[in-house]
């Protein structure tokens, strides 16, 4: 190999490597961020408990209503095993099926998302729920939780490439040395 050819490679492997590292980095910190930002969606998201009825504050525009079977209301911890039906309406509201699945178990919450709703102008509502057995449960009323924690999942993608990046260098400059 001559002189130019050796500084080519080294060049190369020293951009494989930074450019490696750069993707690892990239990863951890999107994915410190989705966390981060899942979990303070989580923590801040009104809650009410349930069965029963409860005022709730909705903002204009799209909500999700997450059903939580293990949760904490004020000093209040609520945890109930198993699956079980729930039944809710939302004064003057329609609740839809929501077109996603999203679940967590994440900050001592663990629920799923159980409806949609639309509303038009931002007030307080009525929000009434009955579960077989009346099993006790939580609502949470937020929004963004689903596409943090897809966030989250999906920094692997840069974290894969990056280490691929540094092993690939990594072996082509040990053939090299070898050489």
């Amino acid at each position: 190999m001559n002189r130019a050819t050796m500084r080519a490679a080294s060049v190369k492997s020293k951009l494989g490597y930074l450019f490696g590292g750069f993707l690892v980095l990239f990863a951890f910190a999107v994915f410190g961020i989705a966390f981060t930002s899942a979990m303070s969606t989580m923590e801040n998201m009104q809650r009410v408990a349930m069965p029963g009825r409860a005022e709730v504050a909705l903002p204009a525009g799209p909500s999700t209503l997450y059903l939580e079977t293990r949760s904490k209301i004020g000093d209040r911890m609520i945890e109930t095993d198993g699956d079980f039906d729930v039944r809710c309406e939302l004064a003057g509201l329609e609740l839809q099926k929501p077109h996603s699945d999203v679940n967590y178990s994440l900050a001592g919450y663990k629920g799923h998302n159980a409806f949609d709703v639309t509303v038009a102008t931002g007030a307080r509502y009525t929000l009434t729920c009955a579960s077989d057995g009346g099993k006790p449960f939580a609502i949470a009323v937020g929004a963004g939780v689903g596409a943090w924690i897809v966030i989250a999942v999906l920094a692997v993608l840069p974290l894969l490439a990056g280490l691929a990046l540094l092993i690939v260098t990594f072996v082509r400059r040990r053939k090299r040395a070898m050489a």
